[in-house]
């Protein structure tokens, strides 16, 4: 028997449910394209600002949890310092089980922090310059981790990855390995002490602080002699970048927005 007026009621009730479905499918993709670092329709990725902006709170060390979201802004300088320290009690033996170790952290954020602080302390001027000259070295790493992430989106990459790819980071370099005491550096130097206070502000950046060309440097080489240009160094591609009323020290470094190509490295 049909009631008069039932079927327009359950049409508008099933039409309801389909418009719920739909809106719920949408809303659950947008959450998880946020966590997985962009929007998958459009290839924009949302970790252009810095790495920690996308990067899932995933920190497992006890005394790392302040590199999660939660945490992070609020984080002193003698708290990430003691993170630093676990992180790098792991790290022993030989230069190259301590690479291997760093490599197979299973924490993206402790792996990210961890390549900050060790890249600047080995790449960065241990003695003047501000901390935008050695925040551009973390925006260094931080444009190549994008990059390889974009070429290569199946594949998980952390600033520690991209550090240690062959030959690109002469600090990690077995053959001309020049800073030996960058997996052990405690805060009490001061040199790590500079490069921790520039993680921390490095990591409020956001994505609109840095120019469109900023996100596009993905070189860079010492100035000061003895050190010559390398042979793709370019002036019209040369970068003065800059953050909260900073701009890198053209004396310390000089850094370059010209292509570079993760494949050939993603694998090392």
């Amino acid at each position: 028997m049909q009631y008069p007026g039932m079927s327009g009621k359950v049409l508008v009730l099933a039409g309801l449910l389909v418009f719920c479905f739909l809106r719920f499918a949408v809303a659950g993709e947008m959450v998880n394209s946020r966590k997985s670092g962009g929007d998958k329709s459009t290839g924009e990725n949302a970790c252009t600002g810095n790495f920690f902006s996308c990067a899932p709170d995933d920190a497992k060390d006890s005394s790392c949890g302040i590199l999660n979201n939660s945490g992070l802004s609020s984080a002193s300088p003698a708290s990430l310092g003691i993170c630093l320290k676990s992180l790098q009690s792991k790290l022993t033996g030989s230069l190259e089980t301590k690479k291997k170790a760093a490599k197979e952290l299973s924490s993206i954020r402790e792996k990210a922090f961890l390549g900050f602080a060790l890249t600047c302390y080995g790449e960065a001027p241990k003695t003047g310059g501000s901390s935008i000259d050695r925040m551009a070295i973390m925006k260094v790493l931080d444009n190549r981790t994008q990059k390889c992430k974009e070429q290569m989106p199946d594949k998980e990459f952390t600033p520690m990855d991209i550090a240690l790819q062959e030959k690109q980071f002469s600090m990690y370099n077995s053959d001309i390995y020049k800073v030996p005491g960058a997996f052990e550096a405690a805060l009490t130097d001061k040199a790590m002490s500079a490069c921790v206070d520039a993680f921390k502000e490095y990591s409020a950046s956001k994505k609109d602080e840095w120019k469109p060309e900023e996100k596009e440097v993905y070189h860079y080489f010492a100035t000061k002699a003895p050190a010559m240009p390398p042979e793709w160094s370019s002036k019209a591609s040369q970068v003065l970048l800059s953050l909260n009323g900073q701009k890198t020290s053209p004396s310390i470094h000089t850094f370059e927005a010209n292509p570079w190509d993760c494949k050939p490295y993603a694998n090392n």
